[in-house]
C-alpha cells in the first residue's frame, strides 16, 4: 500500500526495528556522478564502464621529515579512481570542500584496475592494483608512489648476454637504457657479482663501465648487480642472473617442421635431436664422428612432447598470441570496453563464461543480431538474474565485431604428453573434422652440473590442418568476417571487393599439389588469384567464380598449383575486371597433397 512521498530534506526512519535516531540529516546530492557515456558535468572523467571509487584527501604536513611526501601544492586534494577505466584523478578542493578542478594523476602511467589507496605515515601513496580480470591475477600488485623533490635518482637498466654456460664463462653486461631523470647529472657505474651460495659475502667487482665483459671461472649461481650513482649521490640498482658451470641443452625437431601439414587420418610422427655439453647427445652423426658423447640411458625420460589442437591462425614468430597488433578487432574492442569486468573466456564470473555463449549460439541463424541488440540495450534473465548494463556508447558495427569474436570462440583441445625423443601423436576423431592446427612443444630438462641446477630447453612447431577456414588467414586485407550457419566454421569471408586479399604465411609448398575452395556468389562473381610472396607476386593459379545465386550456399572448385618447393607466403587475391564490389564469399580452403588429382 503506497503512502506519502518521502521528504529528502527531512527523512525519517519509522521502522519498528530502528534503535537509533528517528529523524535523519537531509539527503545530499552526489558529489561527483557520471554516466557510461561522456559527462557534460564532469568531462574529465571520460566514458566507458563505471566503478567509481573515492580515495583519501591529502593534507600536507610541513613538519613531517620525509623526502618522499606529496607536495604542498596538493594540500586538501581528494584522490578518486576508476577500477573499470583504469585512471586516478586529482580533485582540488577549496576551503568549503567545493570542487575547484579535476585533473589526471600520472596520466603516462598505466594503472591496472586500482582498487584501494592510502597515504602512509611518510606521506607516500600506497596503491593496490587488482589486475586485469576477476580472480587470481599475475599483474596484481601493491605499489608505493613517492614524490621526489629536487634531484631524482637515476633509472638503472641491466642486460646480459651469454649468462648461462660452462666455465670459464665470459659474460657481456650492458647498462644501456640507464639514464638520469634530470638529464644533467654524470652517472657512474659499478658491476658486482653476488653468489647465491653466500649472499652475505663481499661481492666481487667485475668492472665500472656502462658495458663490460667479465670472466667467471668458478661454477655457481650468481647475480650480477649494476649500481648506478649520480653526481648528487643518489643511486639505483638493477640485477641479472648468471649461471656458470652448466650449458643449456640444445633441442630441435628433426621432424616435423613448423608449417608442415598433418593428415587427420594418420598419426603425427616426431623425432627430436638433443645436444647437451654435460649430458651428451642422441645425434648419431656426432657420436660416430667423436664430437659428442652418447646420452645417458635415463636421457629419453627427461624429454617430453606436449601436443594440443587449437583453432585460429597459427601464431606468428616473435608475436605473443595476446599481442594487440595481431588480436582480432572484436577482442581489441572488448579489452577497451568493460566486458572483461564481468566475463571471462572459460570461467563463470558475474556473467556467463564467453565459451558458453559461443556454444549456445554458434551457427544459429539470426542469433548474432539478437545478441548485438541485447548488448547495446542491456538485458536480464537470459543468463541469470544479474542484469547486463546497456552499451549504448558503442555503435552497432562495433558491437557486431565484439559479439562476432565471442561467437568464434572454441574450447582449446586437451593437452597430451608424450615421453621420449621419438613417437607418434594420434589425432582424435573429434579433432579430425575441425579446422585448426597442432602445436607440438618439446621440452628437455638436463641433469644439472655441480652447484648449477637442471636447465630446460624447449622448441615448438605448428602443424597445419589441410582444411583451413578462410577467416583464419594470417592477414585479412579488406574483406569482413561474417557469420552464417551454412559456413563450415560458422563464419566466412564476405563483403569482398576487387583487390581484397588474404595471406597465409609460410605454406610448405612441397606438400601441396592443389587447392580446393568453397565459394558462393549472388553478386558479380569474378576470379580468385593465387599468388606467391605478395599480392602482386607470381601468379600460380586462378579460379573463376561463377554466380550461383546464393551468398551462403557454397560450392567447391579445385585448382592445380603445380610442383613448387620451399616455404612461401600464399596470397589469395579477389578480382573482377569491371565490378568494384559485391563479388563473392569464401568459406574455406583445403590444401590438397600432390597425390590428389584436381577435380575438373
Amino acid at each position: 500500500m503506497a503512502g506519502a512521498k518521502y521528504d529528502p530534506a527531512g527523512p525519517t526512519n519509522t521502522s519498528p526495528n530502528n534503535t537509533g535516531v528517528r529523524v535523519l540529516p537531509p539527503a545530499v546530492s552526489a558529489f561527483i556522478y557520471y554516466p557510461y557515456g561522456d559527462s557534460a558535468e564532469f568531462p574529465a572523467l571520460g566514458s566507458g564502464g563505471r566503478s567509481a571509487c573515492a580515495g583519501p584527501v591529502y593534507y600536507y604536513d610541513a613538519e613531517l621529515p620525509s623526502a618522499v611526501k606529496f607536495p604542498a601544492a596538493l594540500n586538501h586534494t581528494l584522490l578518486i579512481y576508476e577500477w573499470t577505466r583504469n585512471w586516478i584523478k586529482l580533485v582540488q578542493l577549496d576551503d568549503q570542500d567545493r570542487i575547484v578542478k579535476i585533473e589526471p594523476f600520472m596520466p603516462q602511467q598505466k594503472f591496472v584496475r586500482p582498487i584501494d589507496m592510502q597515504f602512509g605515515p611518510e606521506g607516500a601513496l600506497y596503491l593496490l592494483e587488482y589486475g586485469e580480470t576477476w580472480g587470481v591475477n599475475a599483474d596484481a600488485r601493491l605499489v608505493r608512489i613517492d614524490y621526489m623533490r629536487g634531484n631524482r635518482p637515476p633509472v638503472a637498466v641491466a642486460a646480459v648476454e651469454n649468462n648461462i654456460g660452462p666455465v670459464p664463462l665470459k659474460v657481456r653486461l650492458s647498462g644501456k637504457g640507464t639514464h638520469d631523470r634530470d638529464g644533467e647529472d654524470t652517472l657512474t657505474y659499478e658491476w658486482r657479482l653476488i653468489s647465491a651460495a653466500d649472499p652475505q659475502a663481499q661481492p666481487r667487482v667485475l668492472g665500472t663501465g656502462l658495458e663490460i665483459e667479465a670472466e667467471i671461472a668458478e661454477a655457481g649461481v650468481y647475480t650480477a648487480e649494476l649500481m648506478v650513482r649520480d653526481t648528487e649521490g643518489a643511486s639505483r640498482s638493477a640485477t641479472v642472473p648468471v649461471l656458470a658451470g652448466n650449458a643449456p641443452p640444445e633441442l630441435r625437431f628433426a621432424s616435423p617442421q613448423s608449417g608442415d601439414f598433418f593428415d587427420p587420418a594418420q598419426p603425427i610422427a616426431y623425432q627430436l635431436v638433443l645436444r647437451d655439453a654435460e649430458d651428451g647427445t642422441n645425434d648419431e652423426e656426432q657420436i660416430e664422428s667423436g664430437s659428442g658423447q652418447p646420452l645417458d640411458p635415463e636421457g629419453p625420460g627427461r624429454a617430453s612432447v606436449n601436443a594440443v589442437f587449437l583453432t585460429g591462425p597459427i601464431p606468428r614468430a616473435g608475436v605473443p598470441a595476446t599481442d594487440d597488433l595481431t588480436a582480432p578487432s572484436g577482442l581489441k574492442r572488448m579489452k577497451n570496453s568493460d566486458c572483461f569486468n564481468c566475463h571471462a573466456v572459460d570461467q563463470k564470473r558475474v556473467g556467463p563464461m564467453l565459451l558458453d555463449i559461443a556454444n549456445k549460439y554458434r551457427g544459429v541463424e539470426g542469433a548474432l543480431e539478437v545478441s548485438v541488440q541485447r548488448v547495446q540495450k542491456g538485458s536480464t534473465g537470459v543468463w541469470g538474474k544479474i542484469p547486463m548494463i546497456p552499451h549504448s556508447h558503442n555503435t552497432v558495427d562495433e558491437l557486431r565485431e565484439m559479439v562476432g569474436w565471442i561467437y568464434s570462440l572454441e574450447p582449446a583441445g586437451l593437452v597430451r604428453v608424450f615421453q621420449g625423443f621419438a613417437g607418434e601423436v594420434s589425432v582424435p576423431a573429434e579433432e579430425a573434422g575441425k579446422s585448426g592446427y597442432y602445436r607440438l612443444e618439446a621440452v628437455y630438462a638436463d641433469r644439472g652440473a655441480g652447484p648449477v641446477p637442471s636447465l630446460s630447453s624447449s622448441v615448438t612447431v605448428f602443424l597445419r590442418q589441410r582444411l583451413v577456414e578462410a577467416e583464419q588467414a594470417d592477414e585479412v586485407r579488406g574483406p569482413q568476417i561474417l557469420n552464417s550457419g551454412n559456413a563450415s566454421g560458422g563464419r566466412f569471408i564476405g563483403a569482398i571487393n576487387h583487390g581484397h586479399v588474404l595471406r597465409f604465411s609460410g605454406v610448405q609448398l612441397d606438400q601441396v599439389g592443389s587447392l580446393k575452395l568453397k565459394i558462393a556468389s549472388a553478386g558479380a562473381g569474378g576470379a580468385i588469384e593465387v599468388r606467391l610472396d605478395s599480392a602482386e607476386g607470381e601468379l600460380v593459379a586462378e579460379v573463376p567464380v561463377e554466380v550461383n545465386g546464393h551468398w551462403e550456399q557454397f560450392y567447391e572448385r579445385t585448382v592445380d598449383v603445380g610442383k613448387r618447393a620451399g616455404r612461401r607466403d600464399l596470397f589469395i587475391r579477389f578480382t573482377h575486371p569491371g565490378q568494384a564490389g559485391g563479388l563473392m564469399n569464401l568459406d574455406a580452403i583445403e590444401f590438397l597433397p600432390r597425390s590428389a588429382e584436381p577435380a575438373l
